[in-house]
Protein backbone atom coordinates (compact mmCIF):
# COMPACT_ATOMS: atom_id res chain seq x y z
CA UNK A 1 0.00 0.00 0.00
CA UNK A 2 1.32 3.47 -1.15
CA UNK A 3 1.19 6.65 1.18
CA UNK A 4 1.50 8.71 -2.20
CA UNK A 5 -1.36 10.74 -3.03
CA UNK A 6 -1.59 12.37 -6.43
CA UNK A 7 -3.48 15.56 -7.27
CA UNK A 8 -4.14 16.00 -11.06
CA UNK A 9 -4.77 19.59 -12.32
CA UNK A 10 -3.40 20.93 -9.00
CA UNK A 11 -0.42 23.67 -9.62
CA UNK A 12 2.09 22.90 -7.37
CA UNK A 13 2.25 26.53 -6.21
CA UNK A 14 -1.30 26.98 -5.12
CA UNK A 15 -1.72 23.52 -3.45
CA UNK A 16 1.62 24.67 -1.30
CA UNK A 17 0.02 27.56 -0.53
CA UNK A 18 -3.17 26.41 0.67
CA UNK A 19 -0.94 24.33 3.39
CA UNK A 20 0.82 27.65 4.25
CA UNK A 21 -2.82 28.94 4.90
CA UNK A 22 -3.57 25.93 6.93
CA UNK A 23 -0.74 26.32 9.56
CA UNK A 24 -0.94 30.25 9.17
CA UNK A 25 -4.51 31.18 9.20
CA UNK A 26 -3.44 34.38 6.41
CA UNK A 27 -2.21 34.82 2.93
CA UNK A 28 1.83 35.88 2.94
CA UNK A 29 2.62 38.67 0.61
CA UNK A 30 4.04 36.43 -2.50
CA UNK A 31 0.40 35.05 -2.84
CA UNK A 32 -1.24 38.94 -2.48
CA UNK A 33 1.24 40.57 -4.76
CA UNK A 34 0.14 37.53 -7.69
CA UNK A 35 -3.05 38.00 -9.27
CA UNK A 36 -2.66 34.36 -10.97
CA UNK A 37 -1.34 32.59 -7.72
CA UNK A 38 -4.66 34.20 -5.95
CA UNK A 39 -7.05 32.93 -8.62
CA UNK A 40 -5.24 29.40 -8.45
CA UNK A 41 -5.67 29.42 -4.94
CA UNK A 42 -9.20 30.64 -5.14
CA UNK A 43 -10.20 28.30 -7.58
CA UNK A 44 -8.32 25.08 -5.58
CA UNK A 45 -9.97 26.18 -2.22
CA UNK A 46 -13.38 26.03 -3.87
CA UNK A 47 -12.43 22.92 -5.10
CA UNK A 48 -11.92 21.26 -2.04
CA UNK A 49 -14.50 23.15 -0.51
CA UNK A 50 -12.14 25.21 1.96
CA UNK A 51 -14.36 28.02 2.48
CA UNK A 52 -12.55 30.60 4.72
CA UNK A 53 -9.48 30.57 2.50
CA UNK A 54 -11.73 31.12 -0.41
CA UNK A 55 -13.46 33.99 1.40
CA UNK A 56 -9.92 35.31 1.93
CA UNK A 57 -8.99 35.08 -1.66
CA UNK A 58 -12.41 36.23 -2.56
CA UNK A 59 -11.33 39.63 -0.51
CA UNK A 60 -8.01 40.05 -1.87
CA UNK A 61 -9.19 40.06 -5.48
CA UNK A 62 -12.01 42.28 -4.92
CA UNK A 63 -9.65 44.58 -3.48
CA UNK A 64 -7.03 43.76 -6.33
CA UNK A 65 -9.71 44.28 -8.29
CA UNK A 66 -11.02 47.76 -6.68
CA UNK A 67 -7.38 49.54 -6.46
CA UNK A 68 -7.09 48.99 -10.44
CA UNK A 69 -10.46 50.53 -10.85
CA UNK A 70 -9.46 53.33 -8.50
CA UNK A 71 -5.98 54.13 -10.71
CA UNK A 72 -8.00 53.47 -14.08
CA UNK A 73 -10.81 55.87 -12.83
CA UNK A 74 -8.25 58.69 -11.82
CA UNK A 75 -6.23 59.28 -14.78
CA UNK A 76 -9.38 59.45 -16.31
CA UNK A 77 -10.56 62.60 -14.65
CA UNK A 78 -7.17 63.80 -14.49
CA UNK A 79 -7.21 63.42 -18.17
CA UNK A 80 -10.83 64.96 -18.19
CA UNK A 81 -9.21 68.12 -16.26
CA UNK A 82 -6.66 68.65 -18.64
CA UNK A 83 -8.59 68.65 -21.47
CA UNK A 84 -11.60 70.52 -20.26
CA UNK A 85 -11.62 74.14 -19.92
CA UNK A 86 -12.68 75.75 -16.60
CA UNK A 87 -15.59 76.60 -17.55
CA UNK A 88 -16.27 73.23 -19.38
CA UNK A 89 -19.41 70.83 -19.07
CA UNK A 90 -17.52 68.65 -17.01
CA UNK A 91 -16.25 70.65 -14.33
CA UNK A 92 -19.48 70.48 -11.98
CA UNK A 93 -18.65 66.69 -12.35
CA UNK A 94 -14.75 66.89 -12.01
CA UNK A 95 -15.01 68.96 -8.92
CA UNK A 96 -17.13 66.85 -7.10
CA UNK A 97 -14.47 64.00 -7.75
Amino acid sequence: MSSEVTLRDVPPEAFKAMLDFFYDGQLNEEIIDSGSLLLQLLLLADRFGVTFLHQECCKMLLECLSQVVGDEVSLLGEGLRMSTPSGGFFNPVMQTC
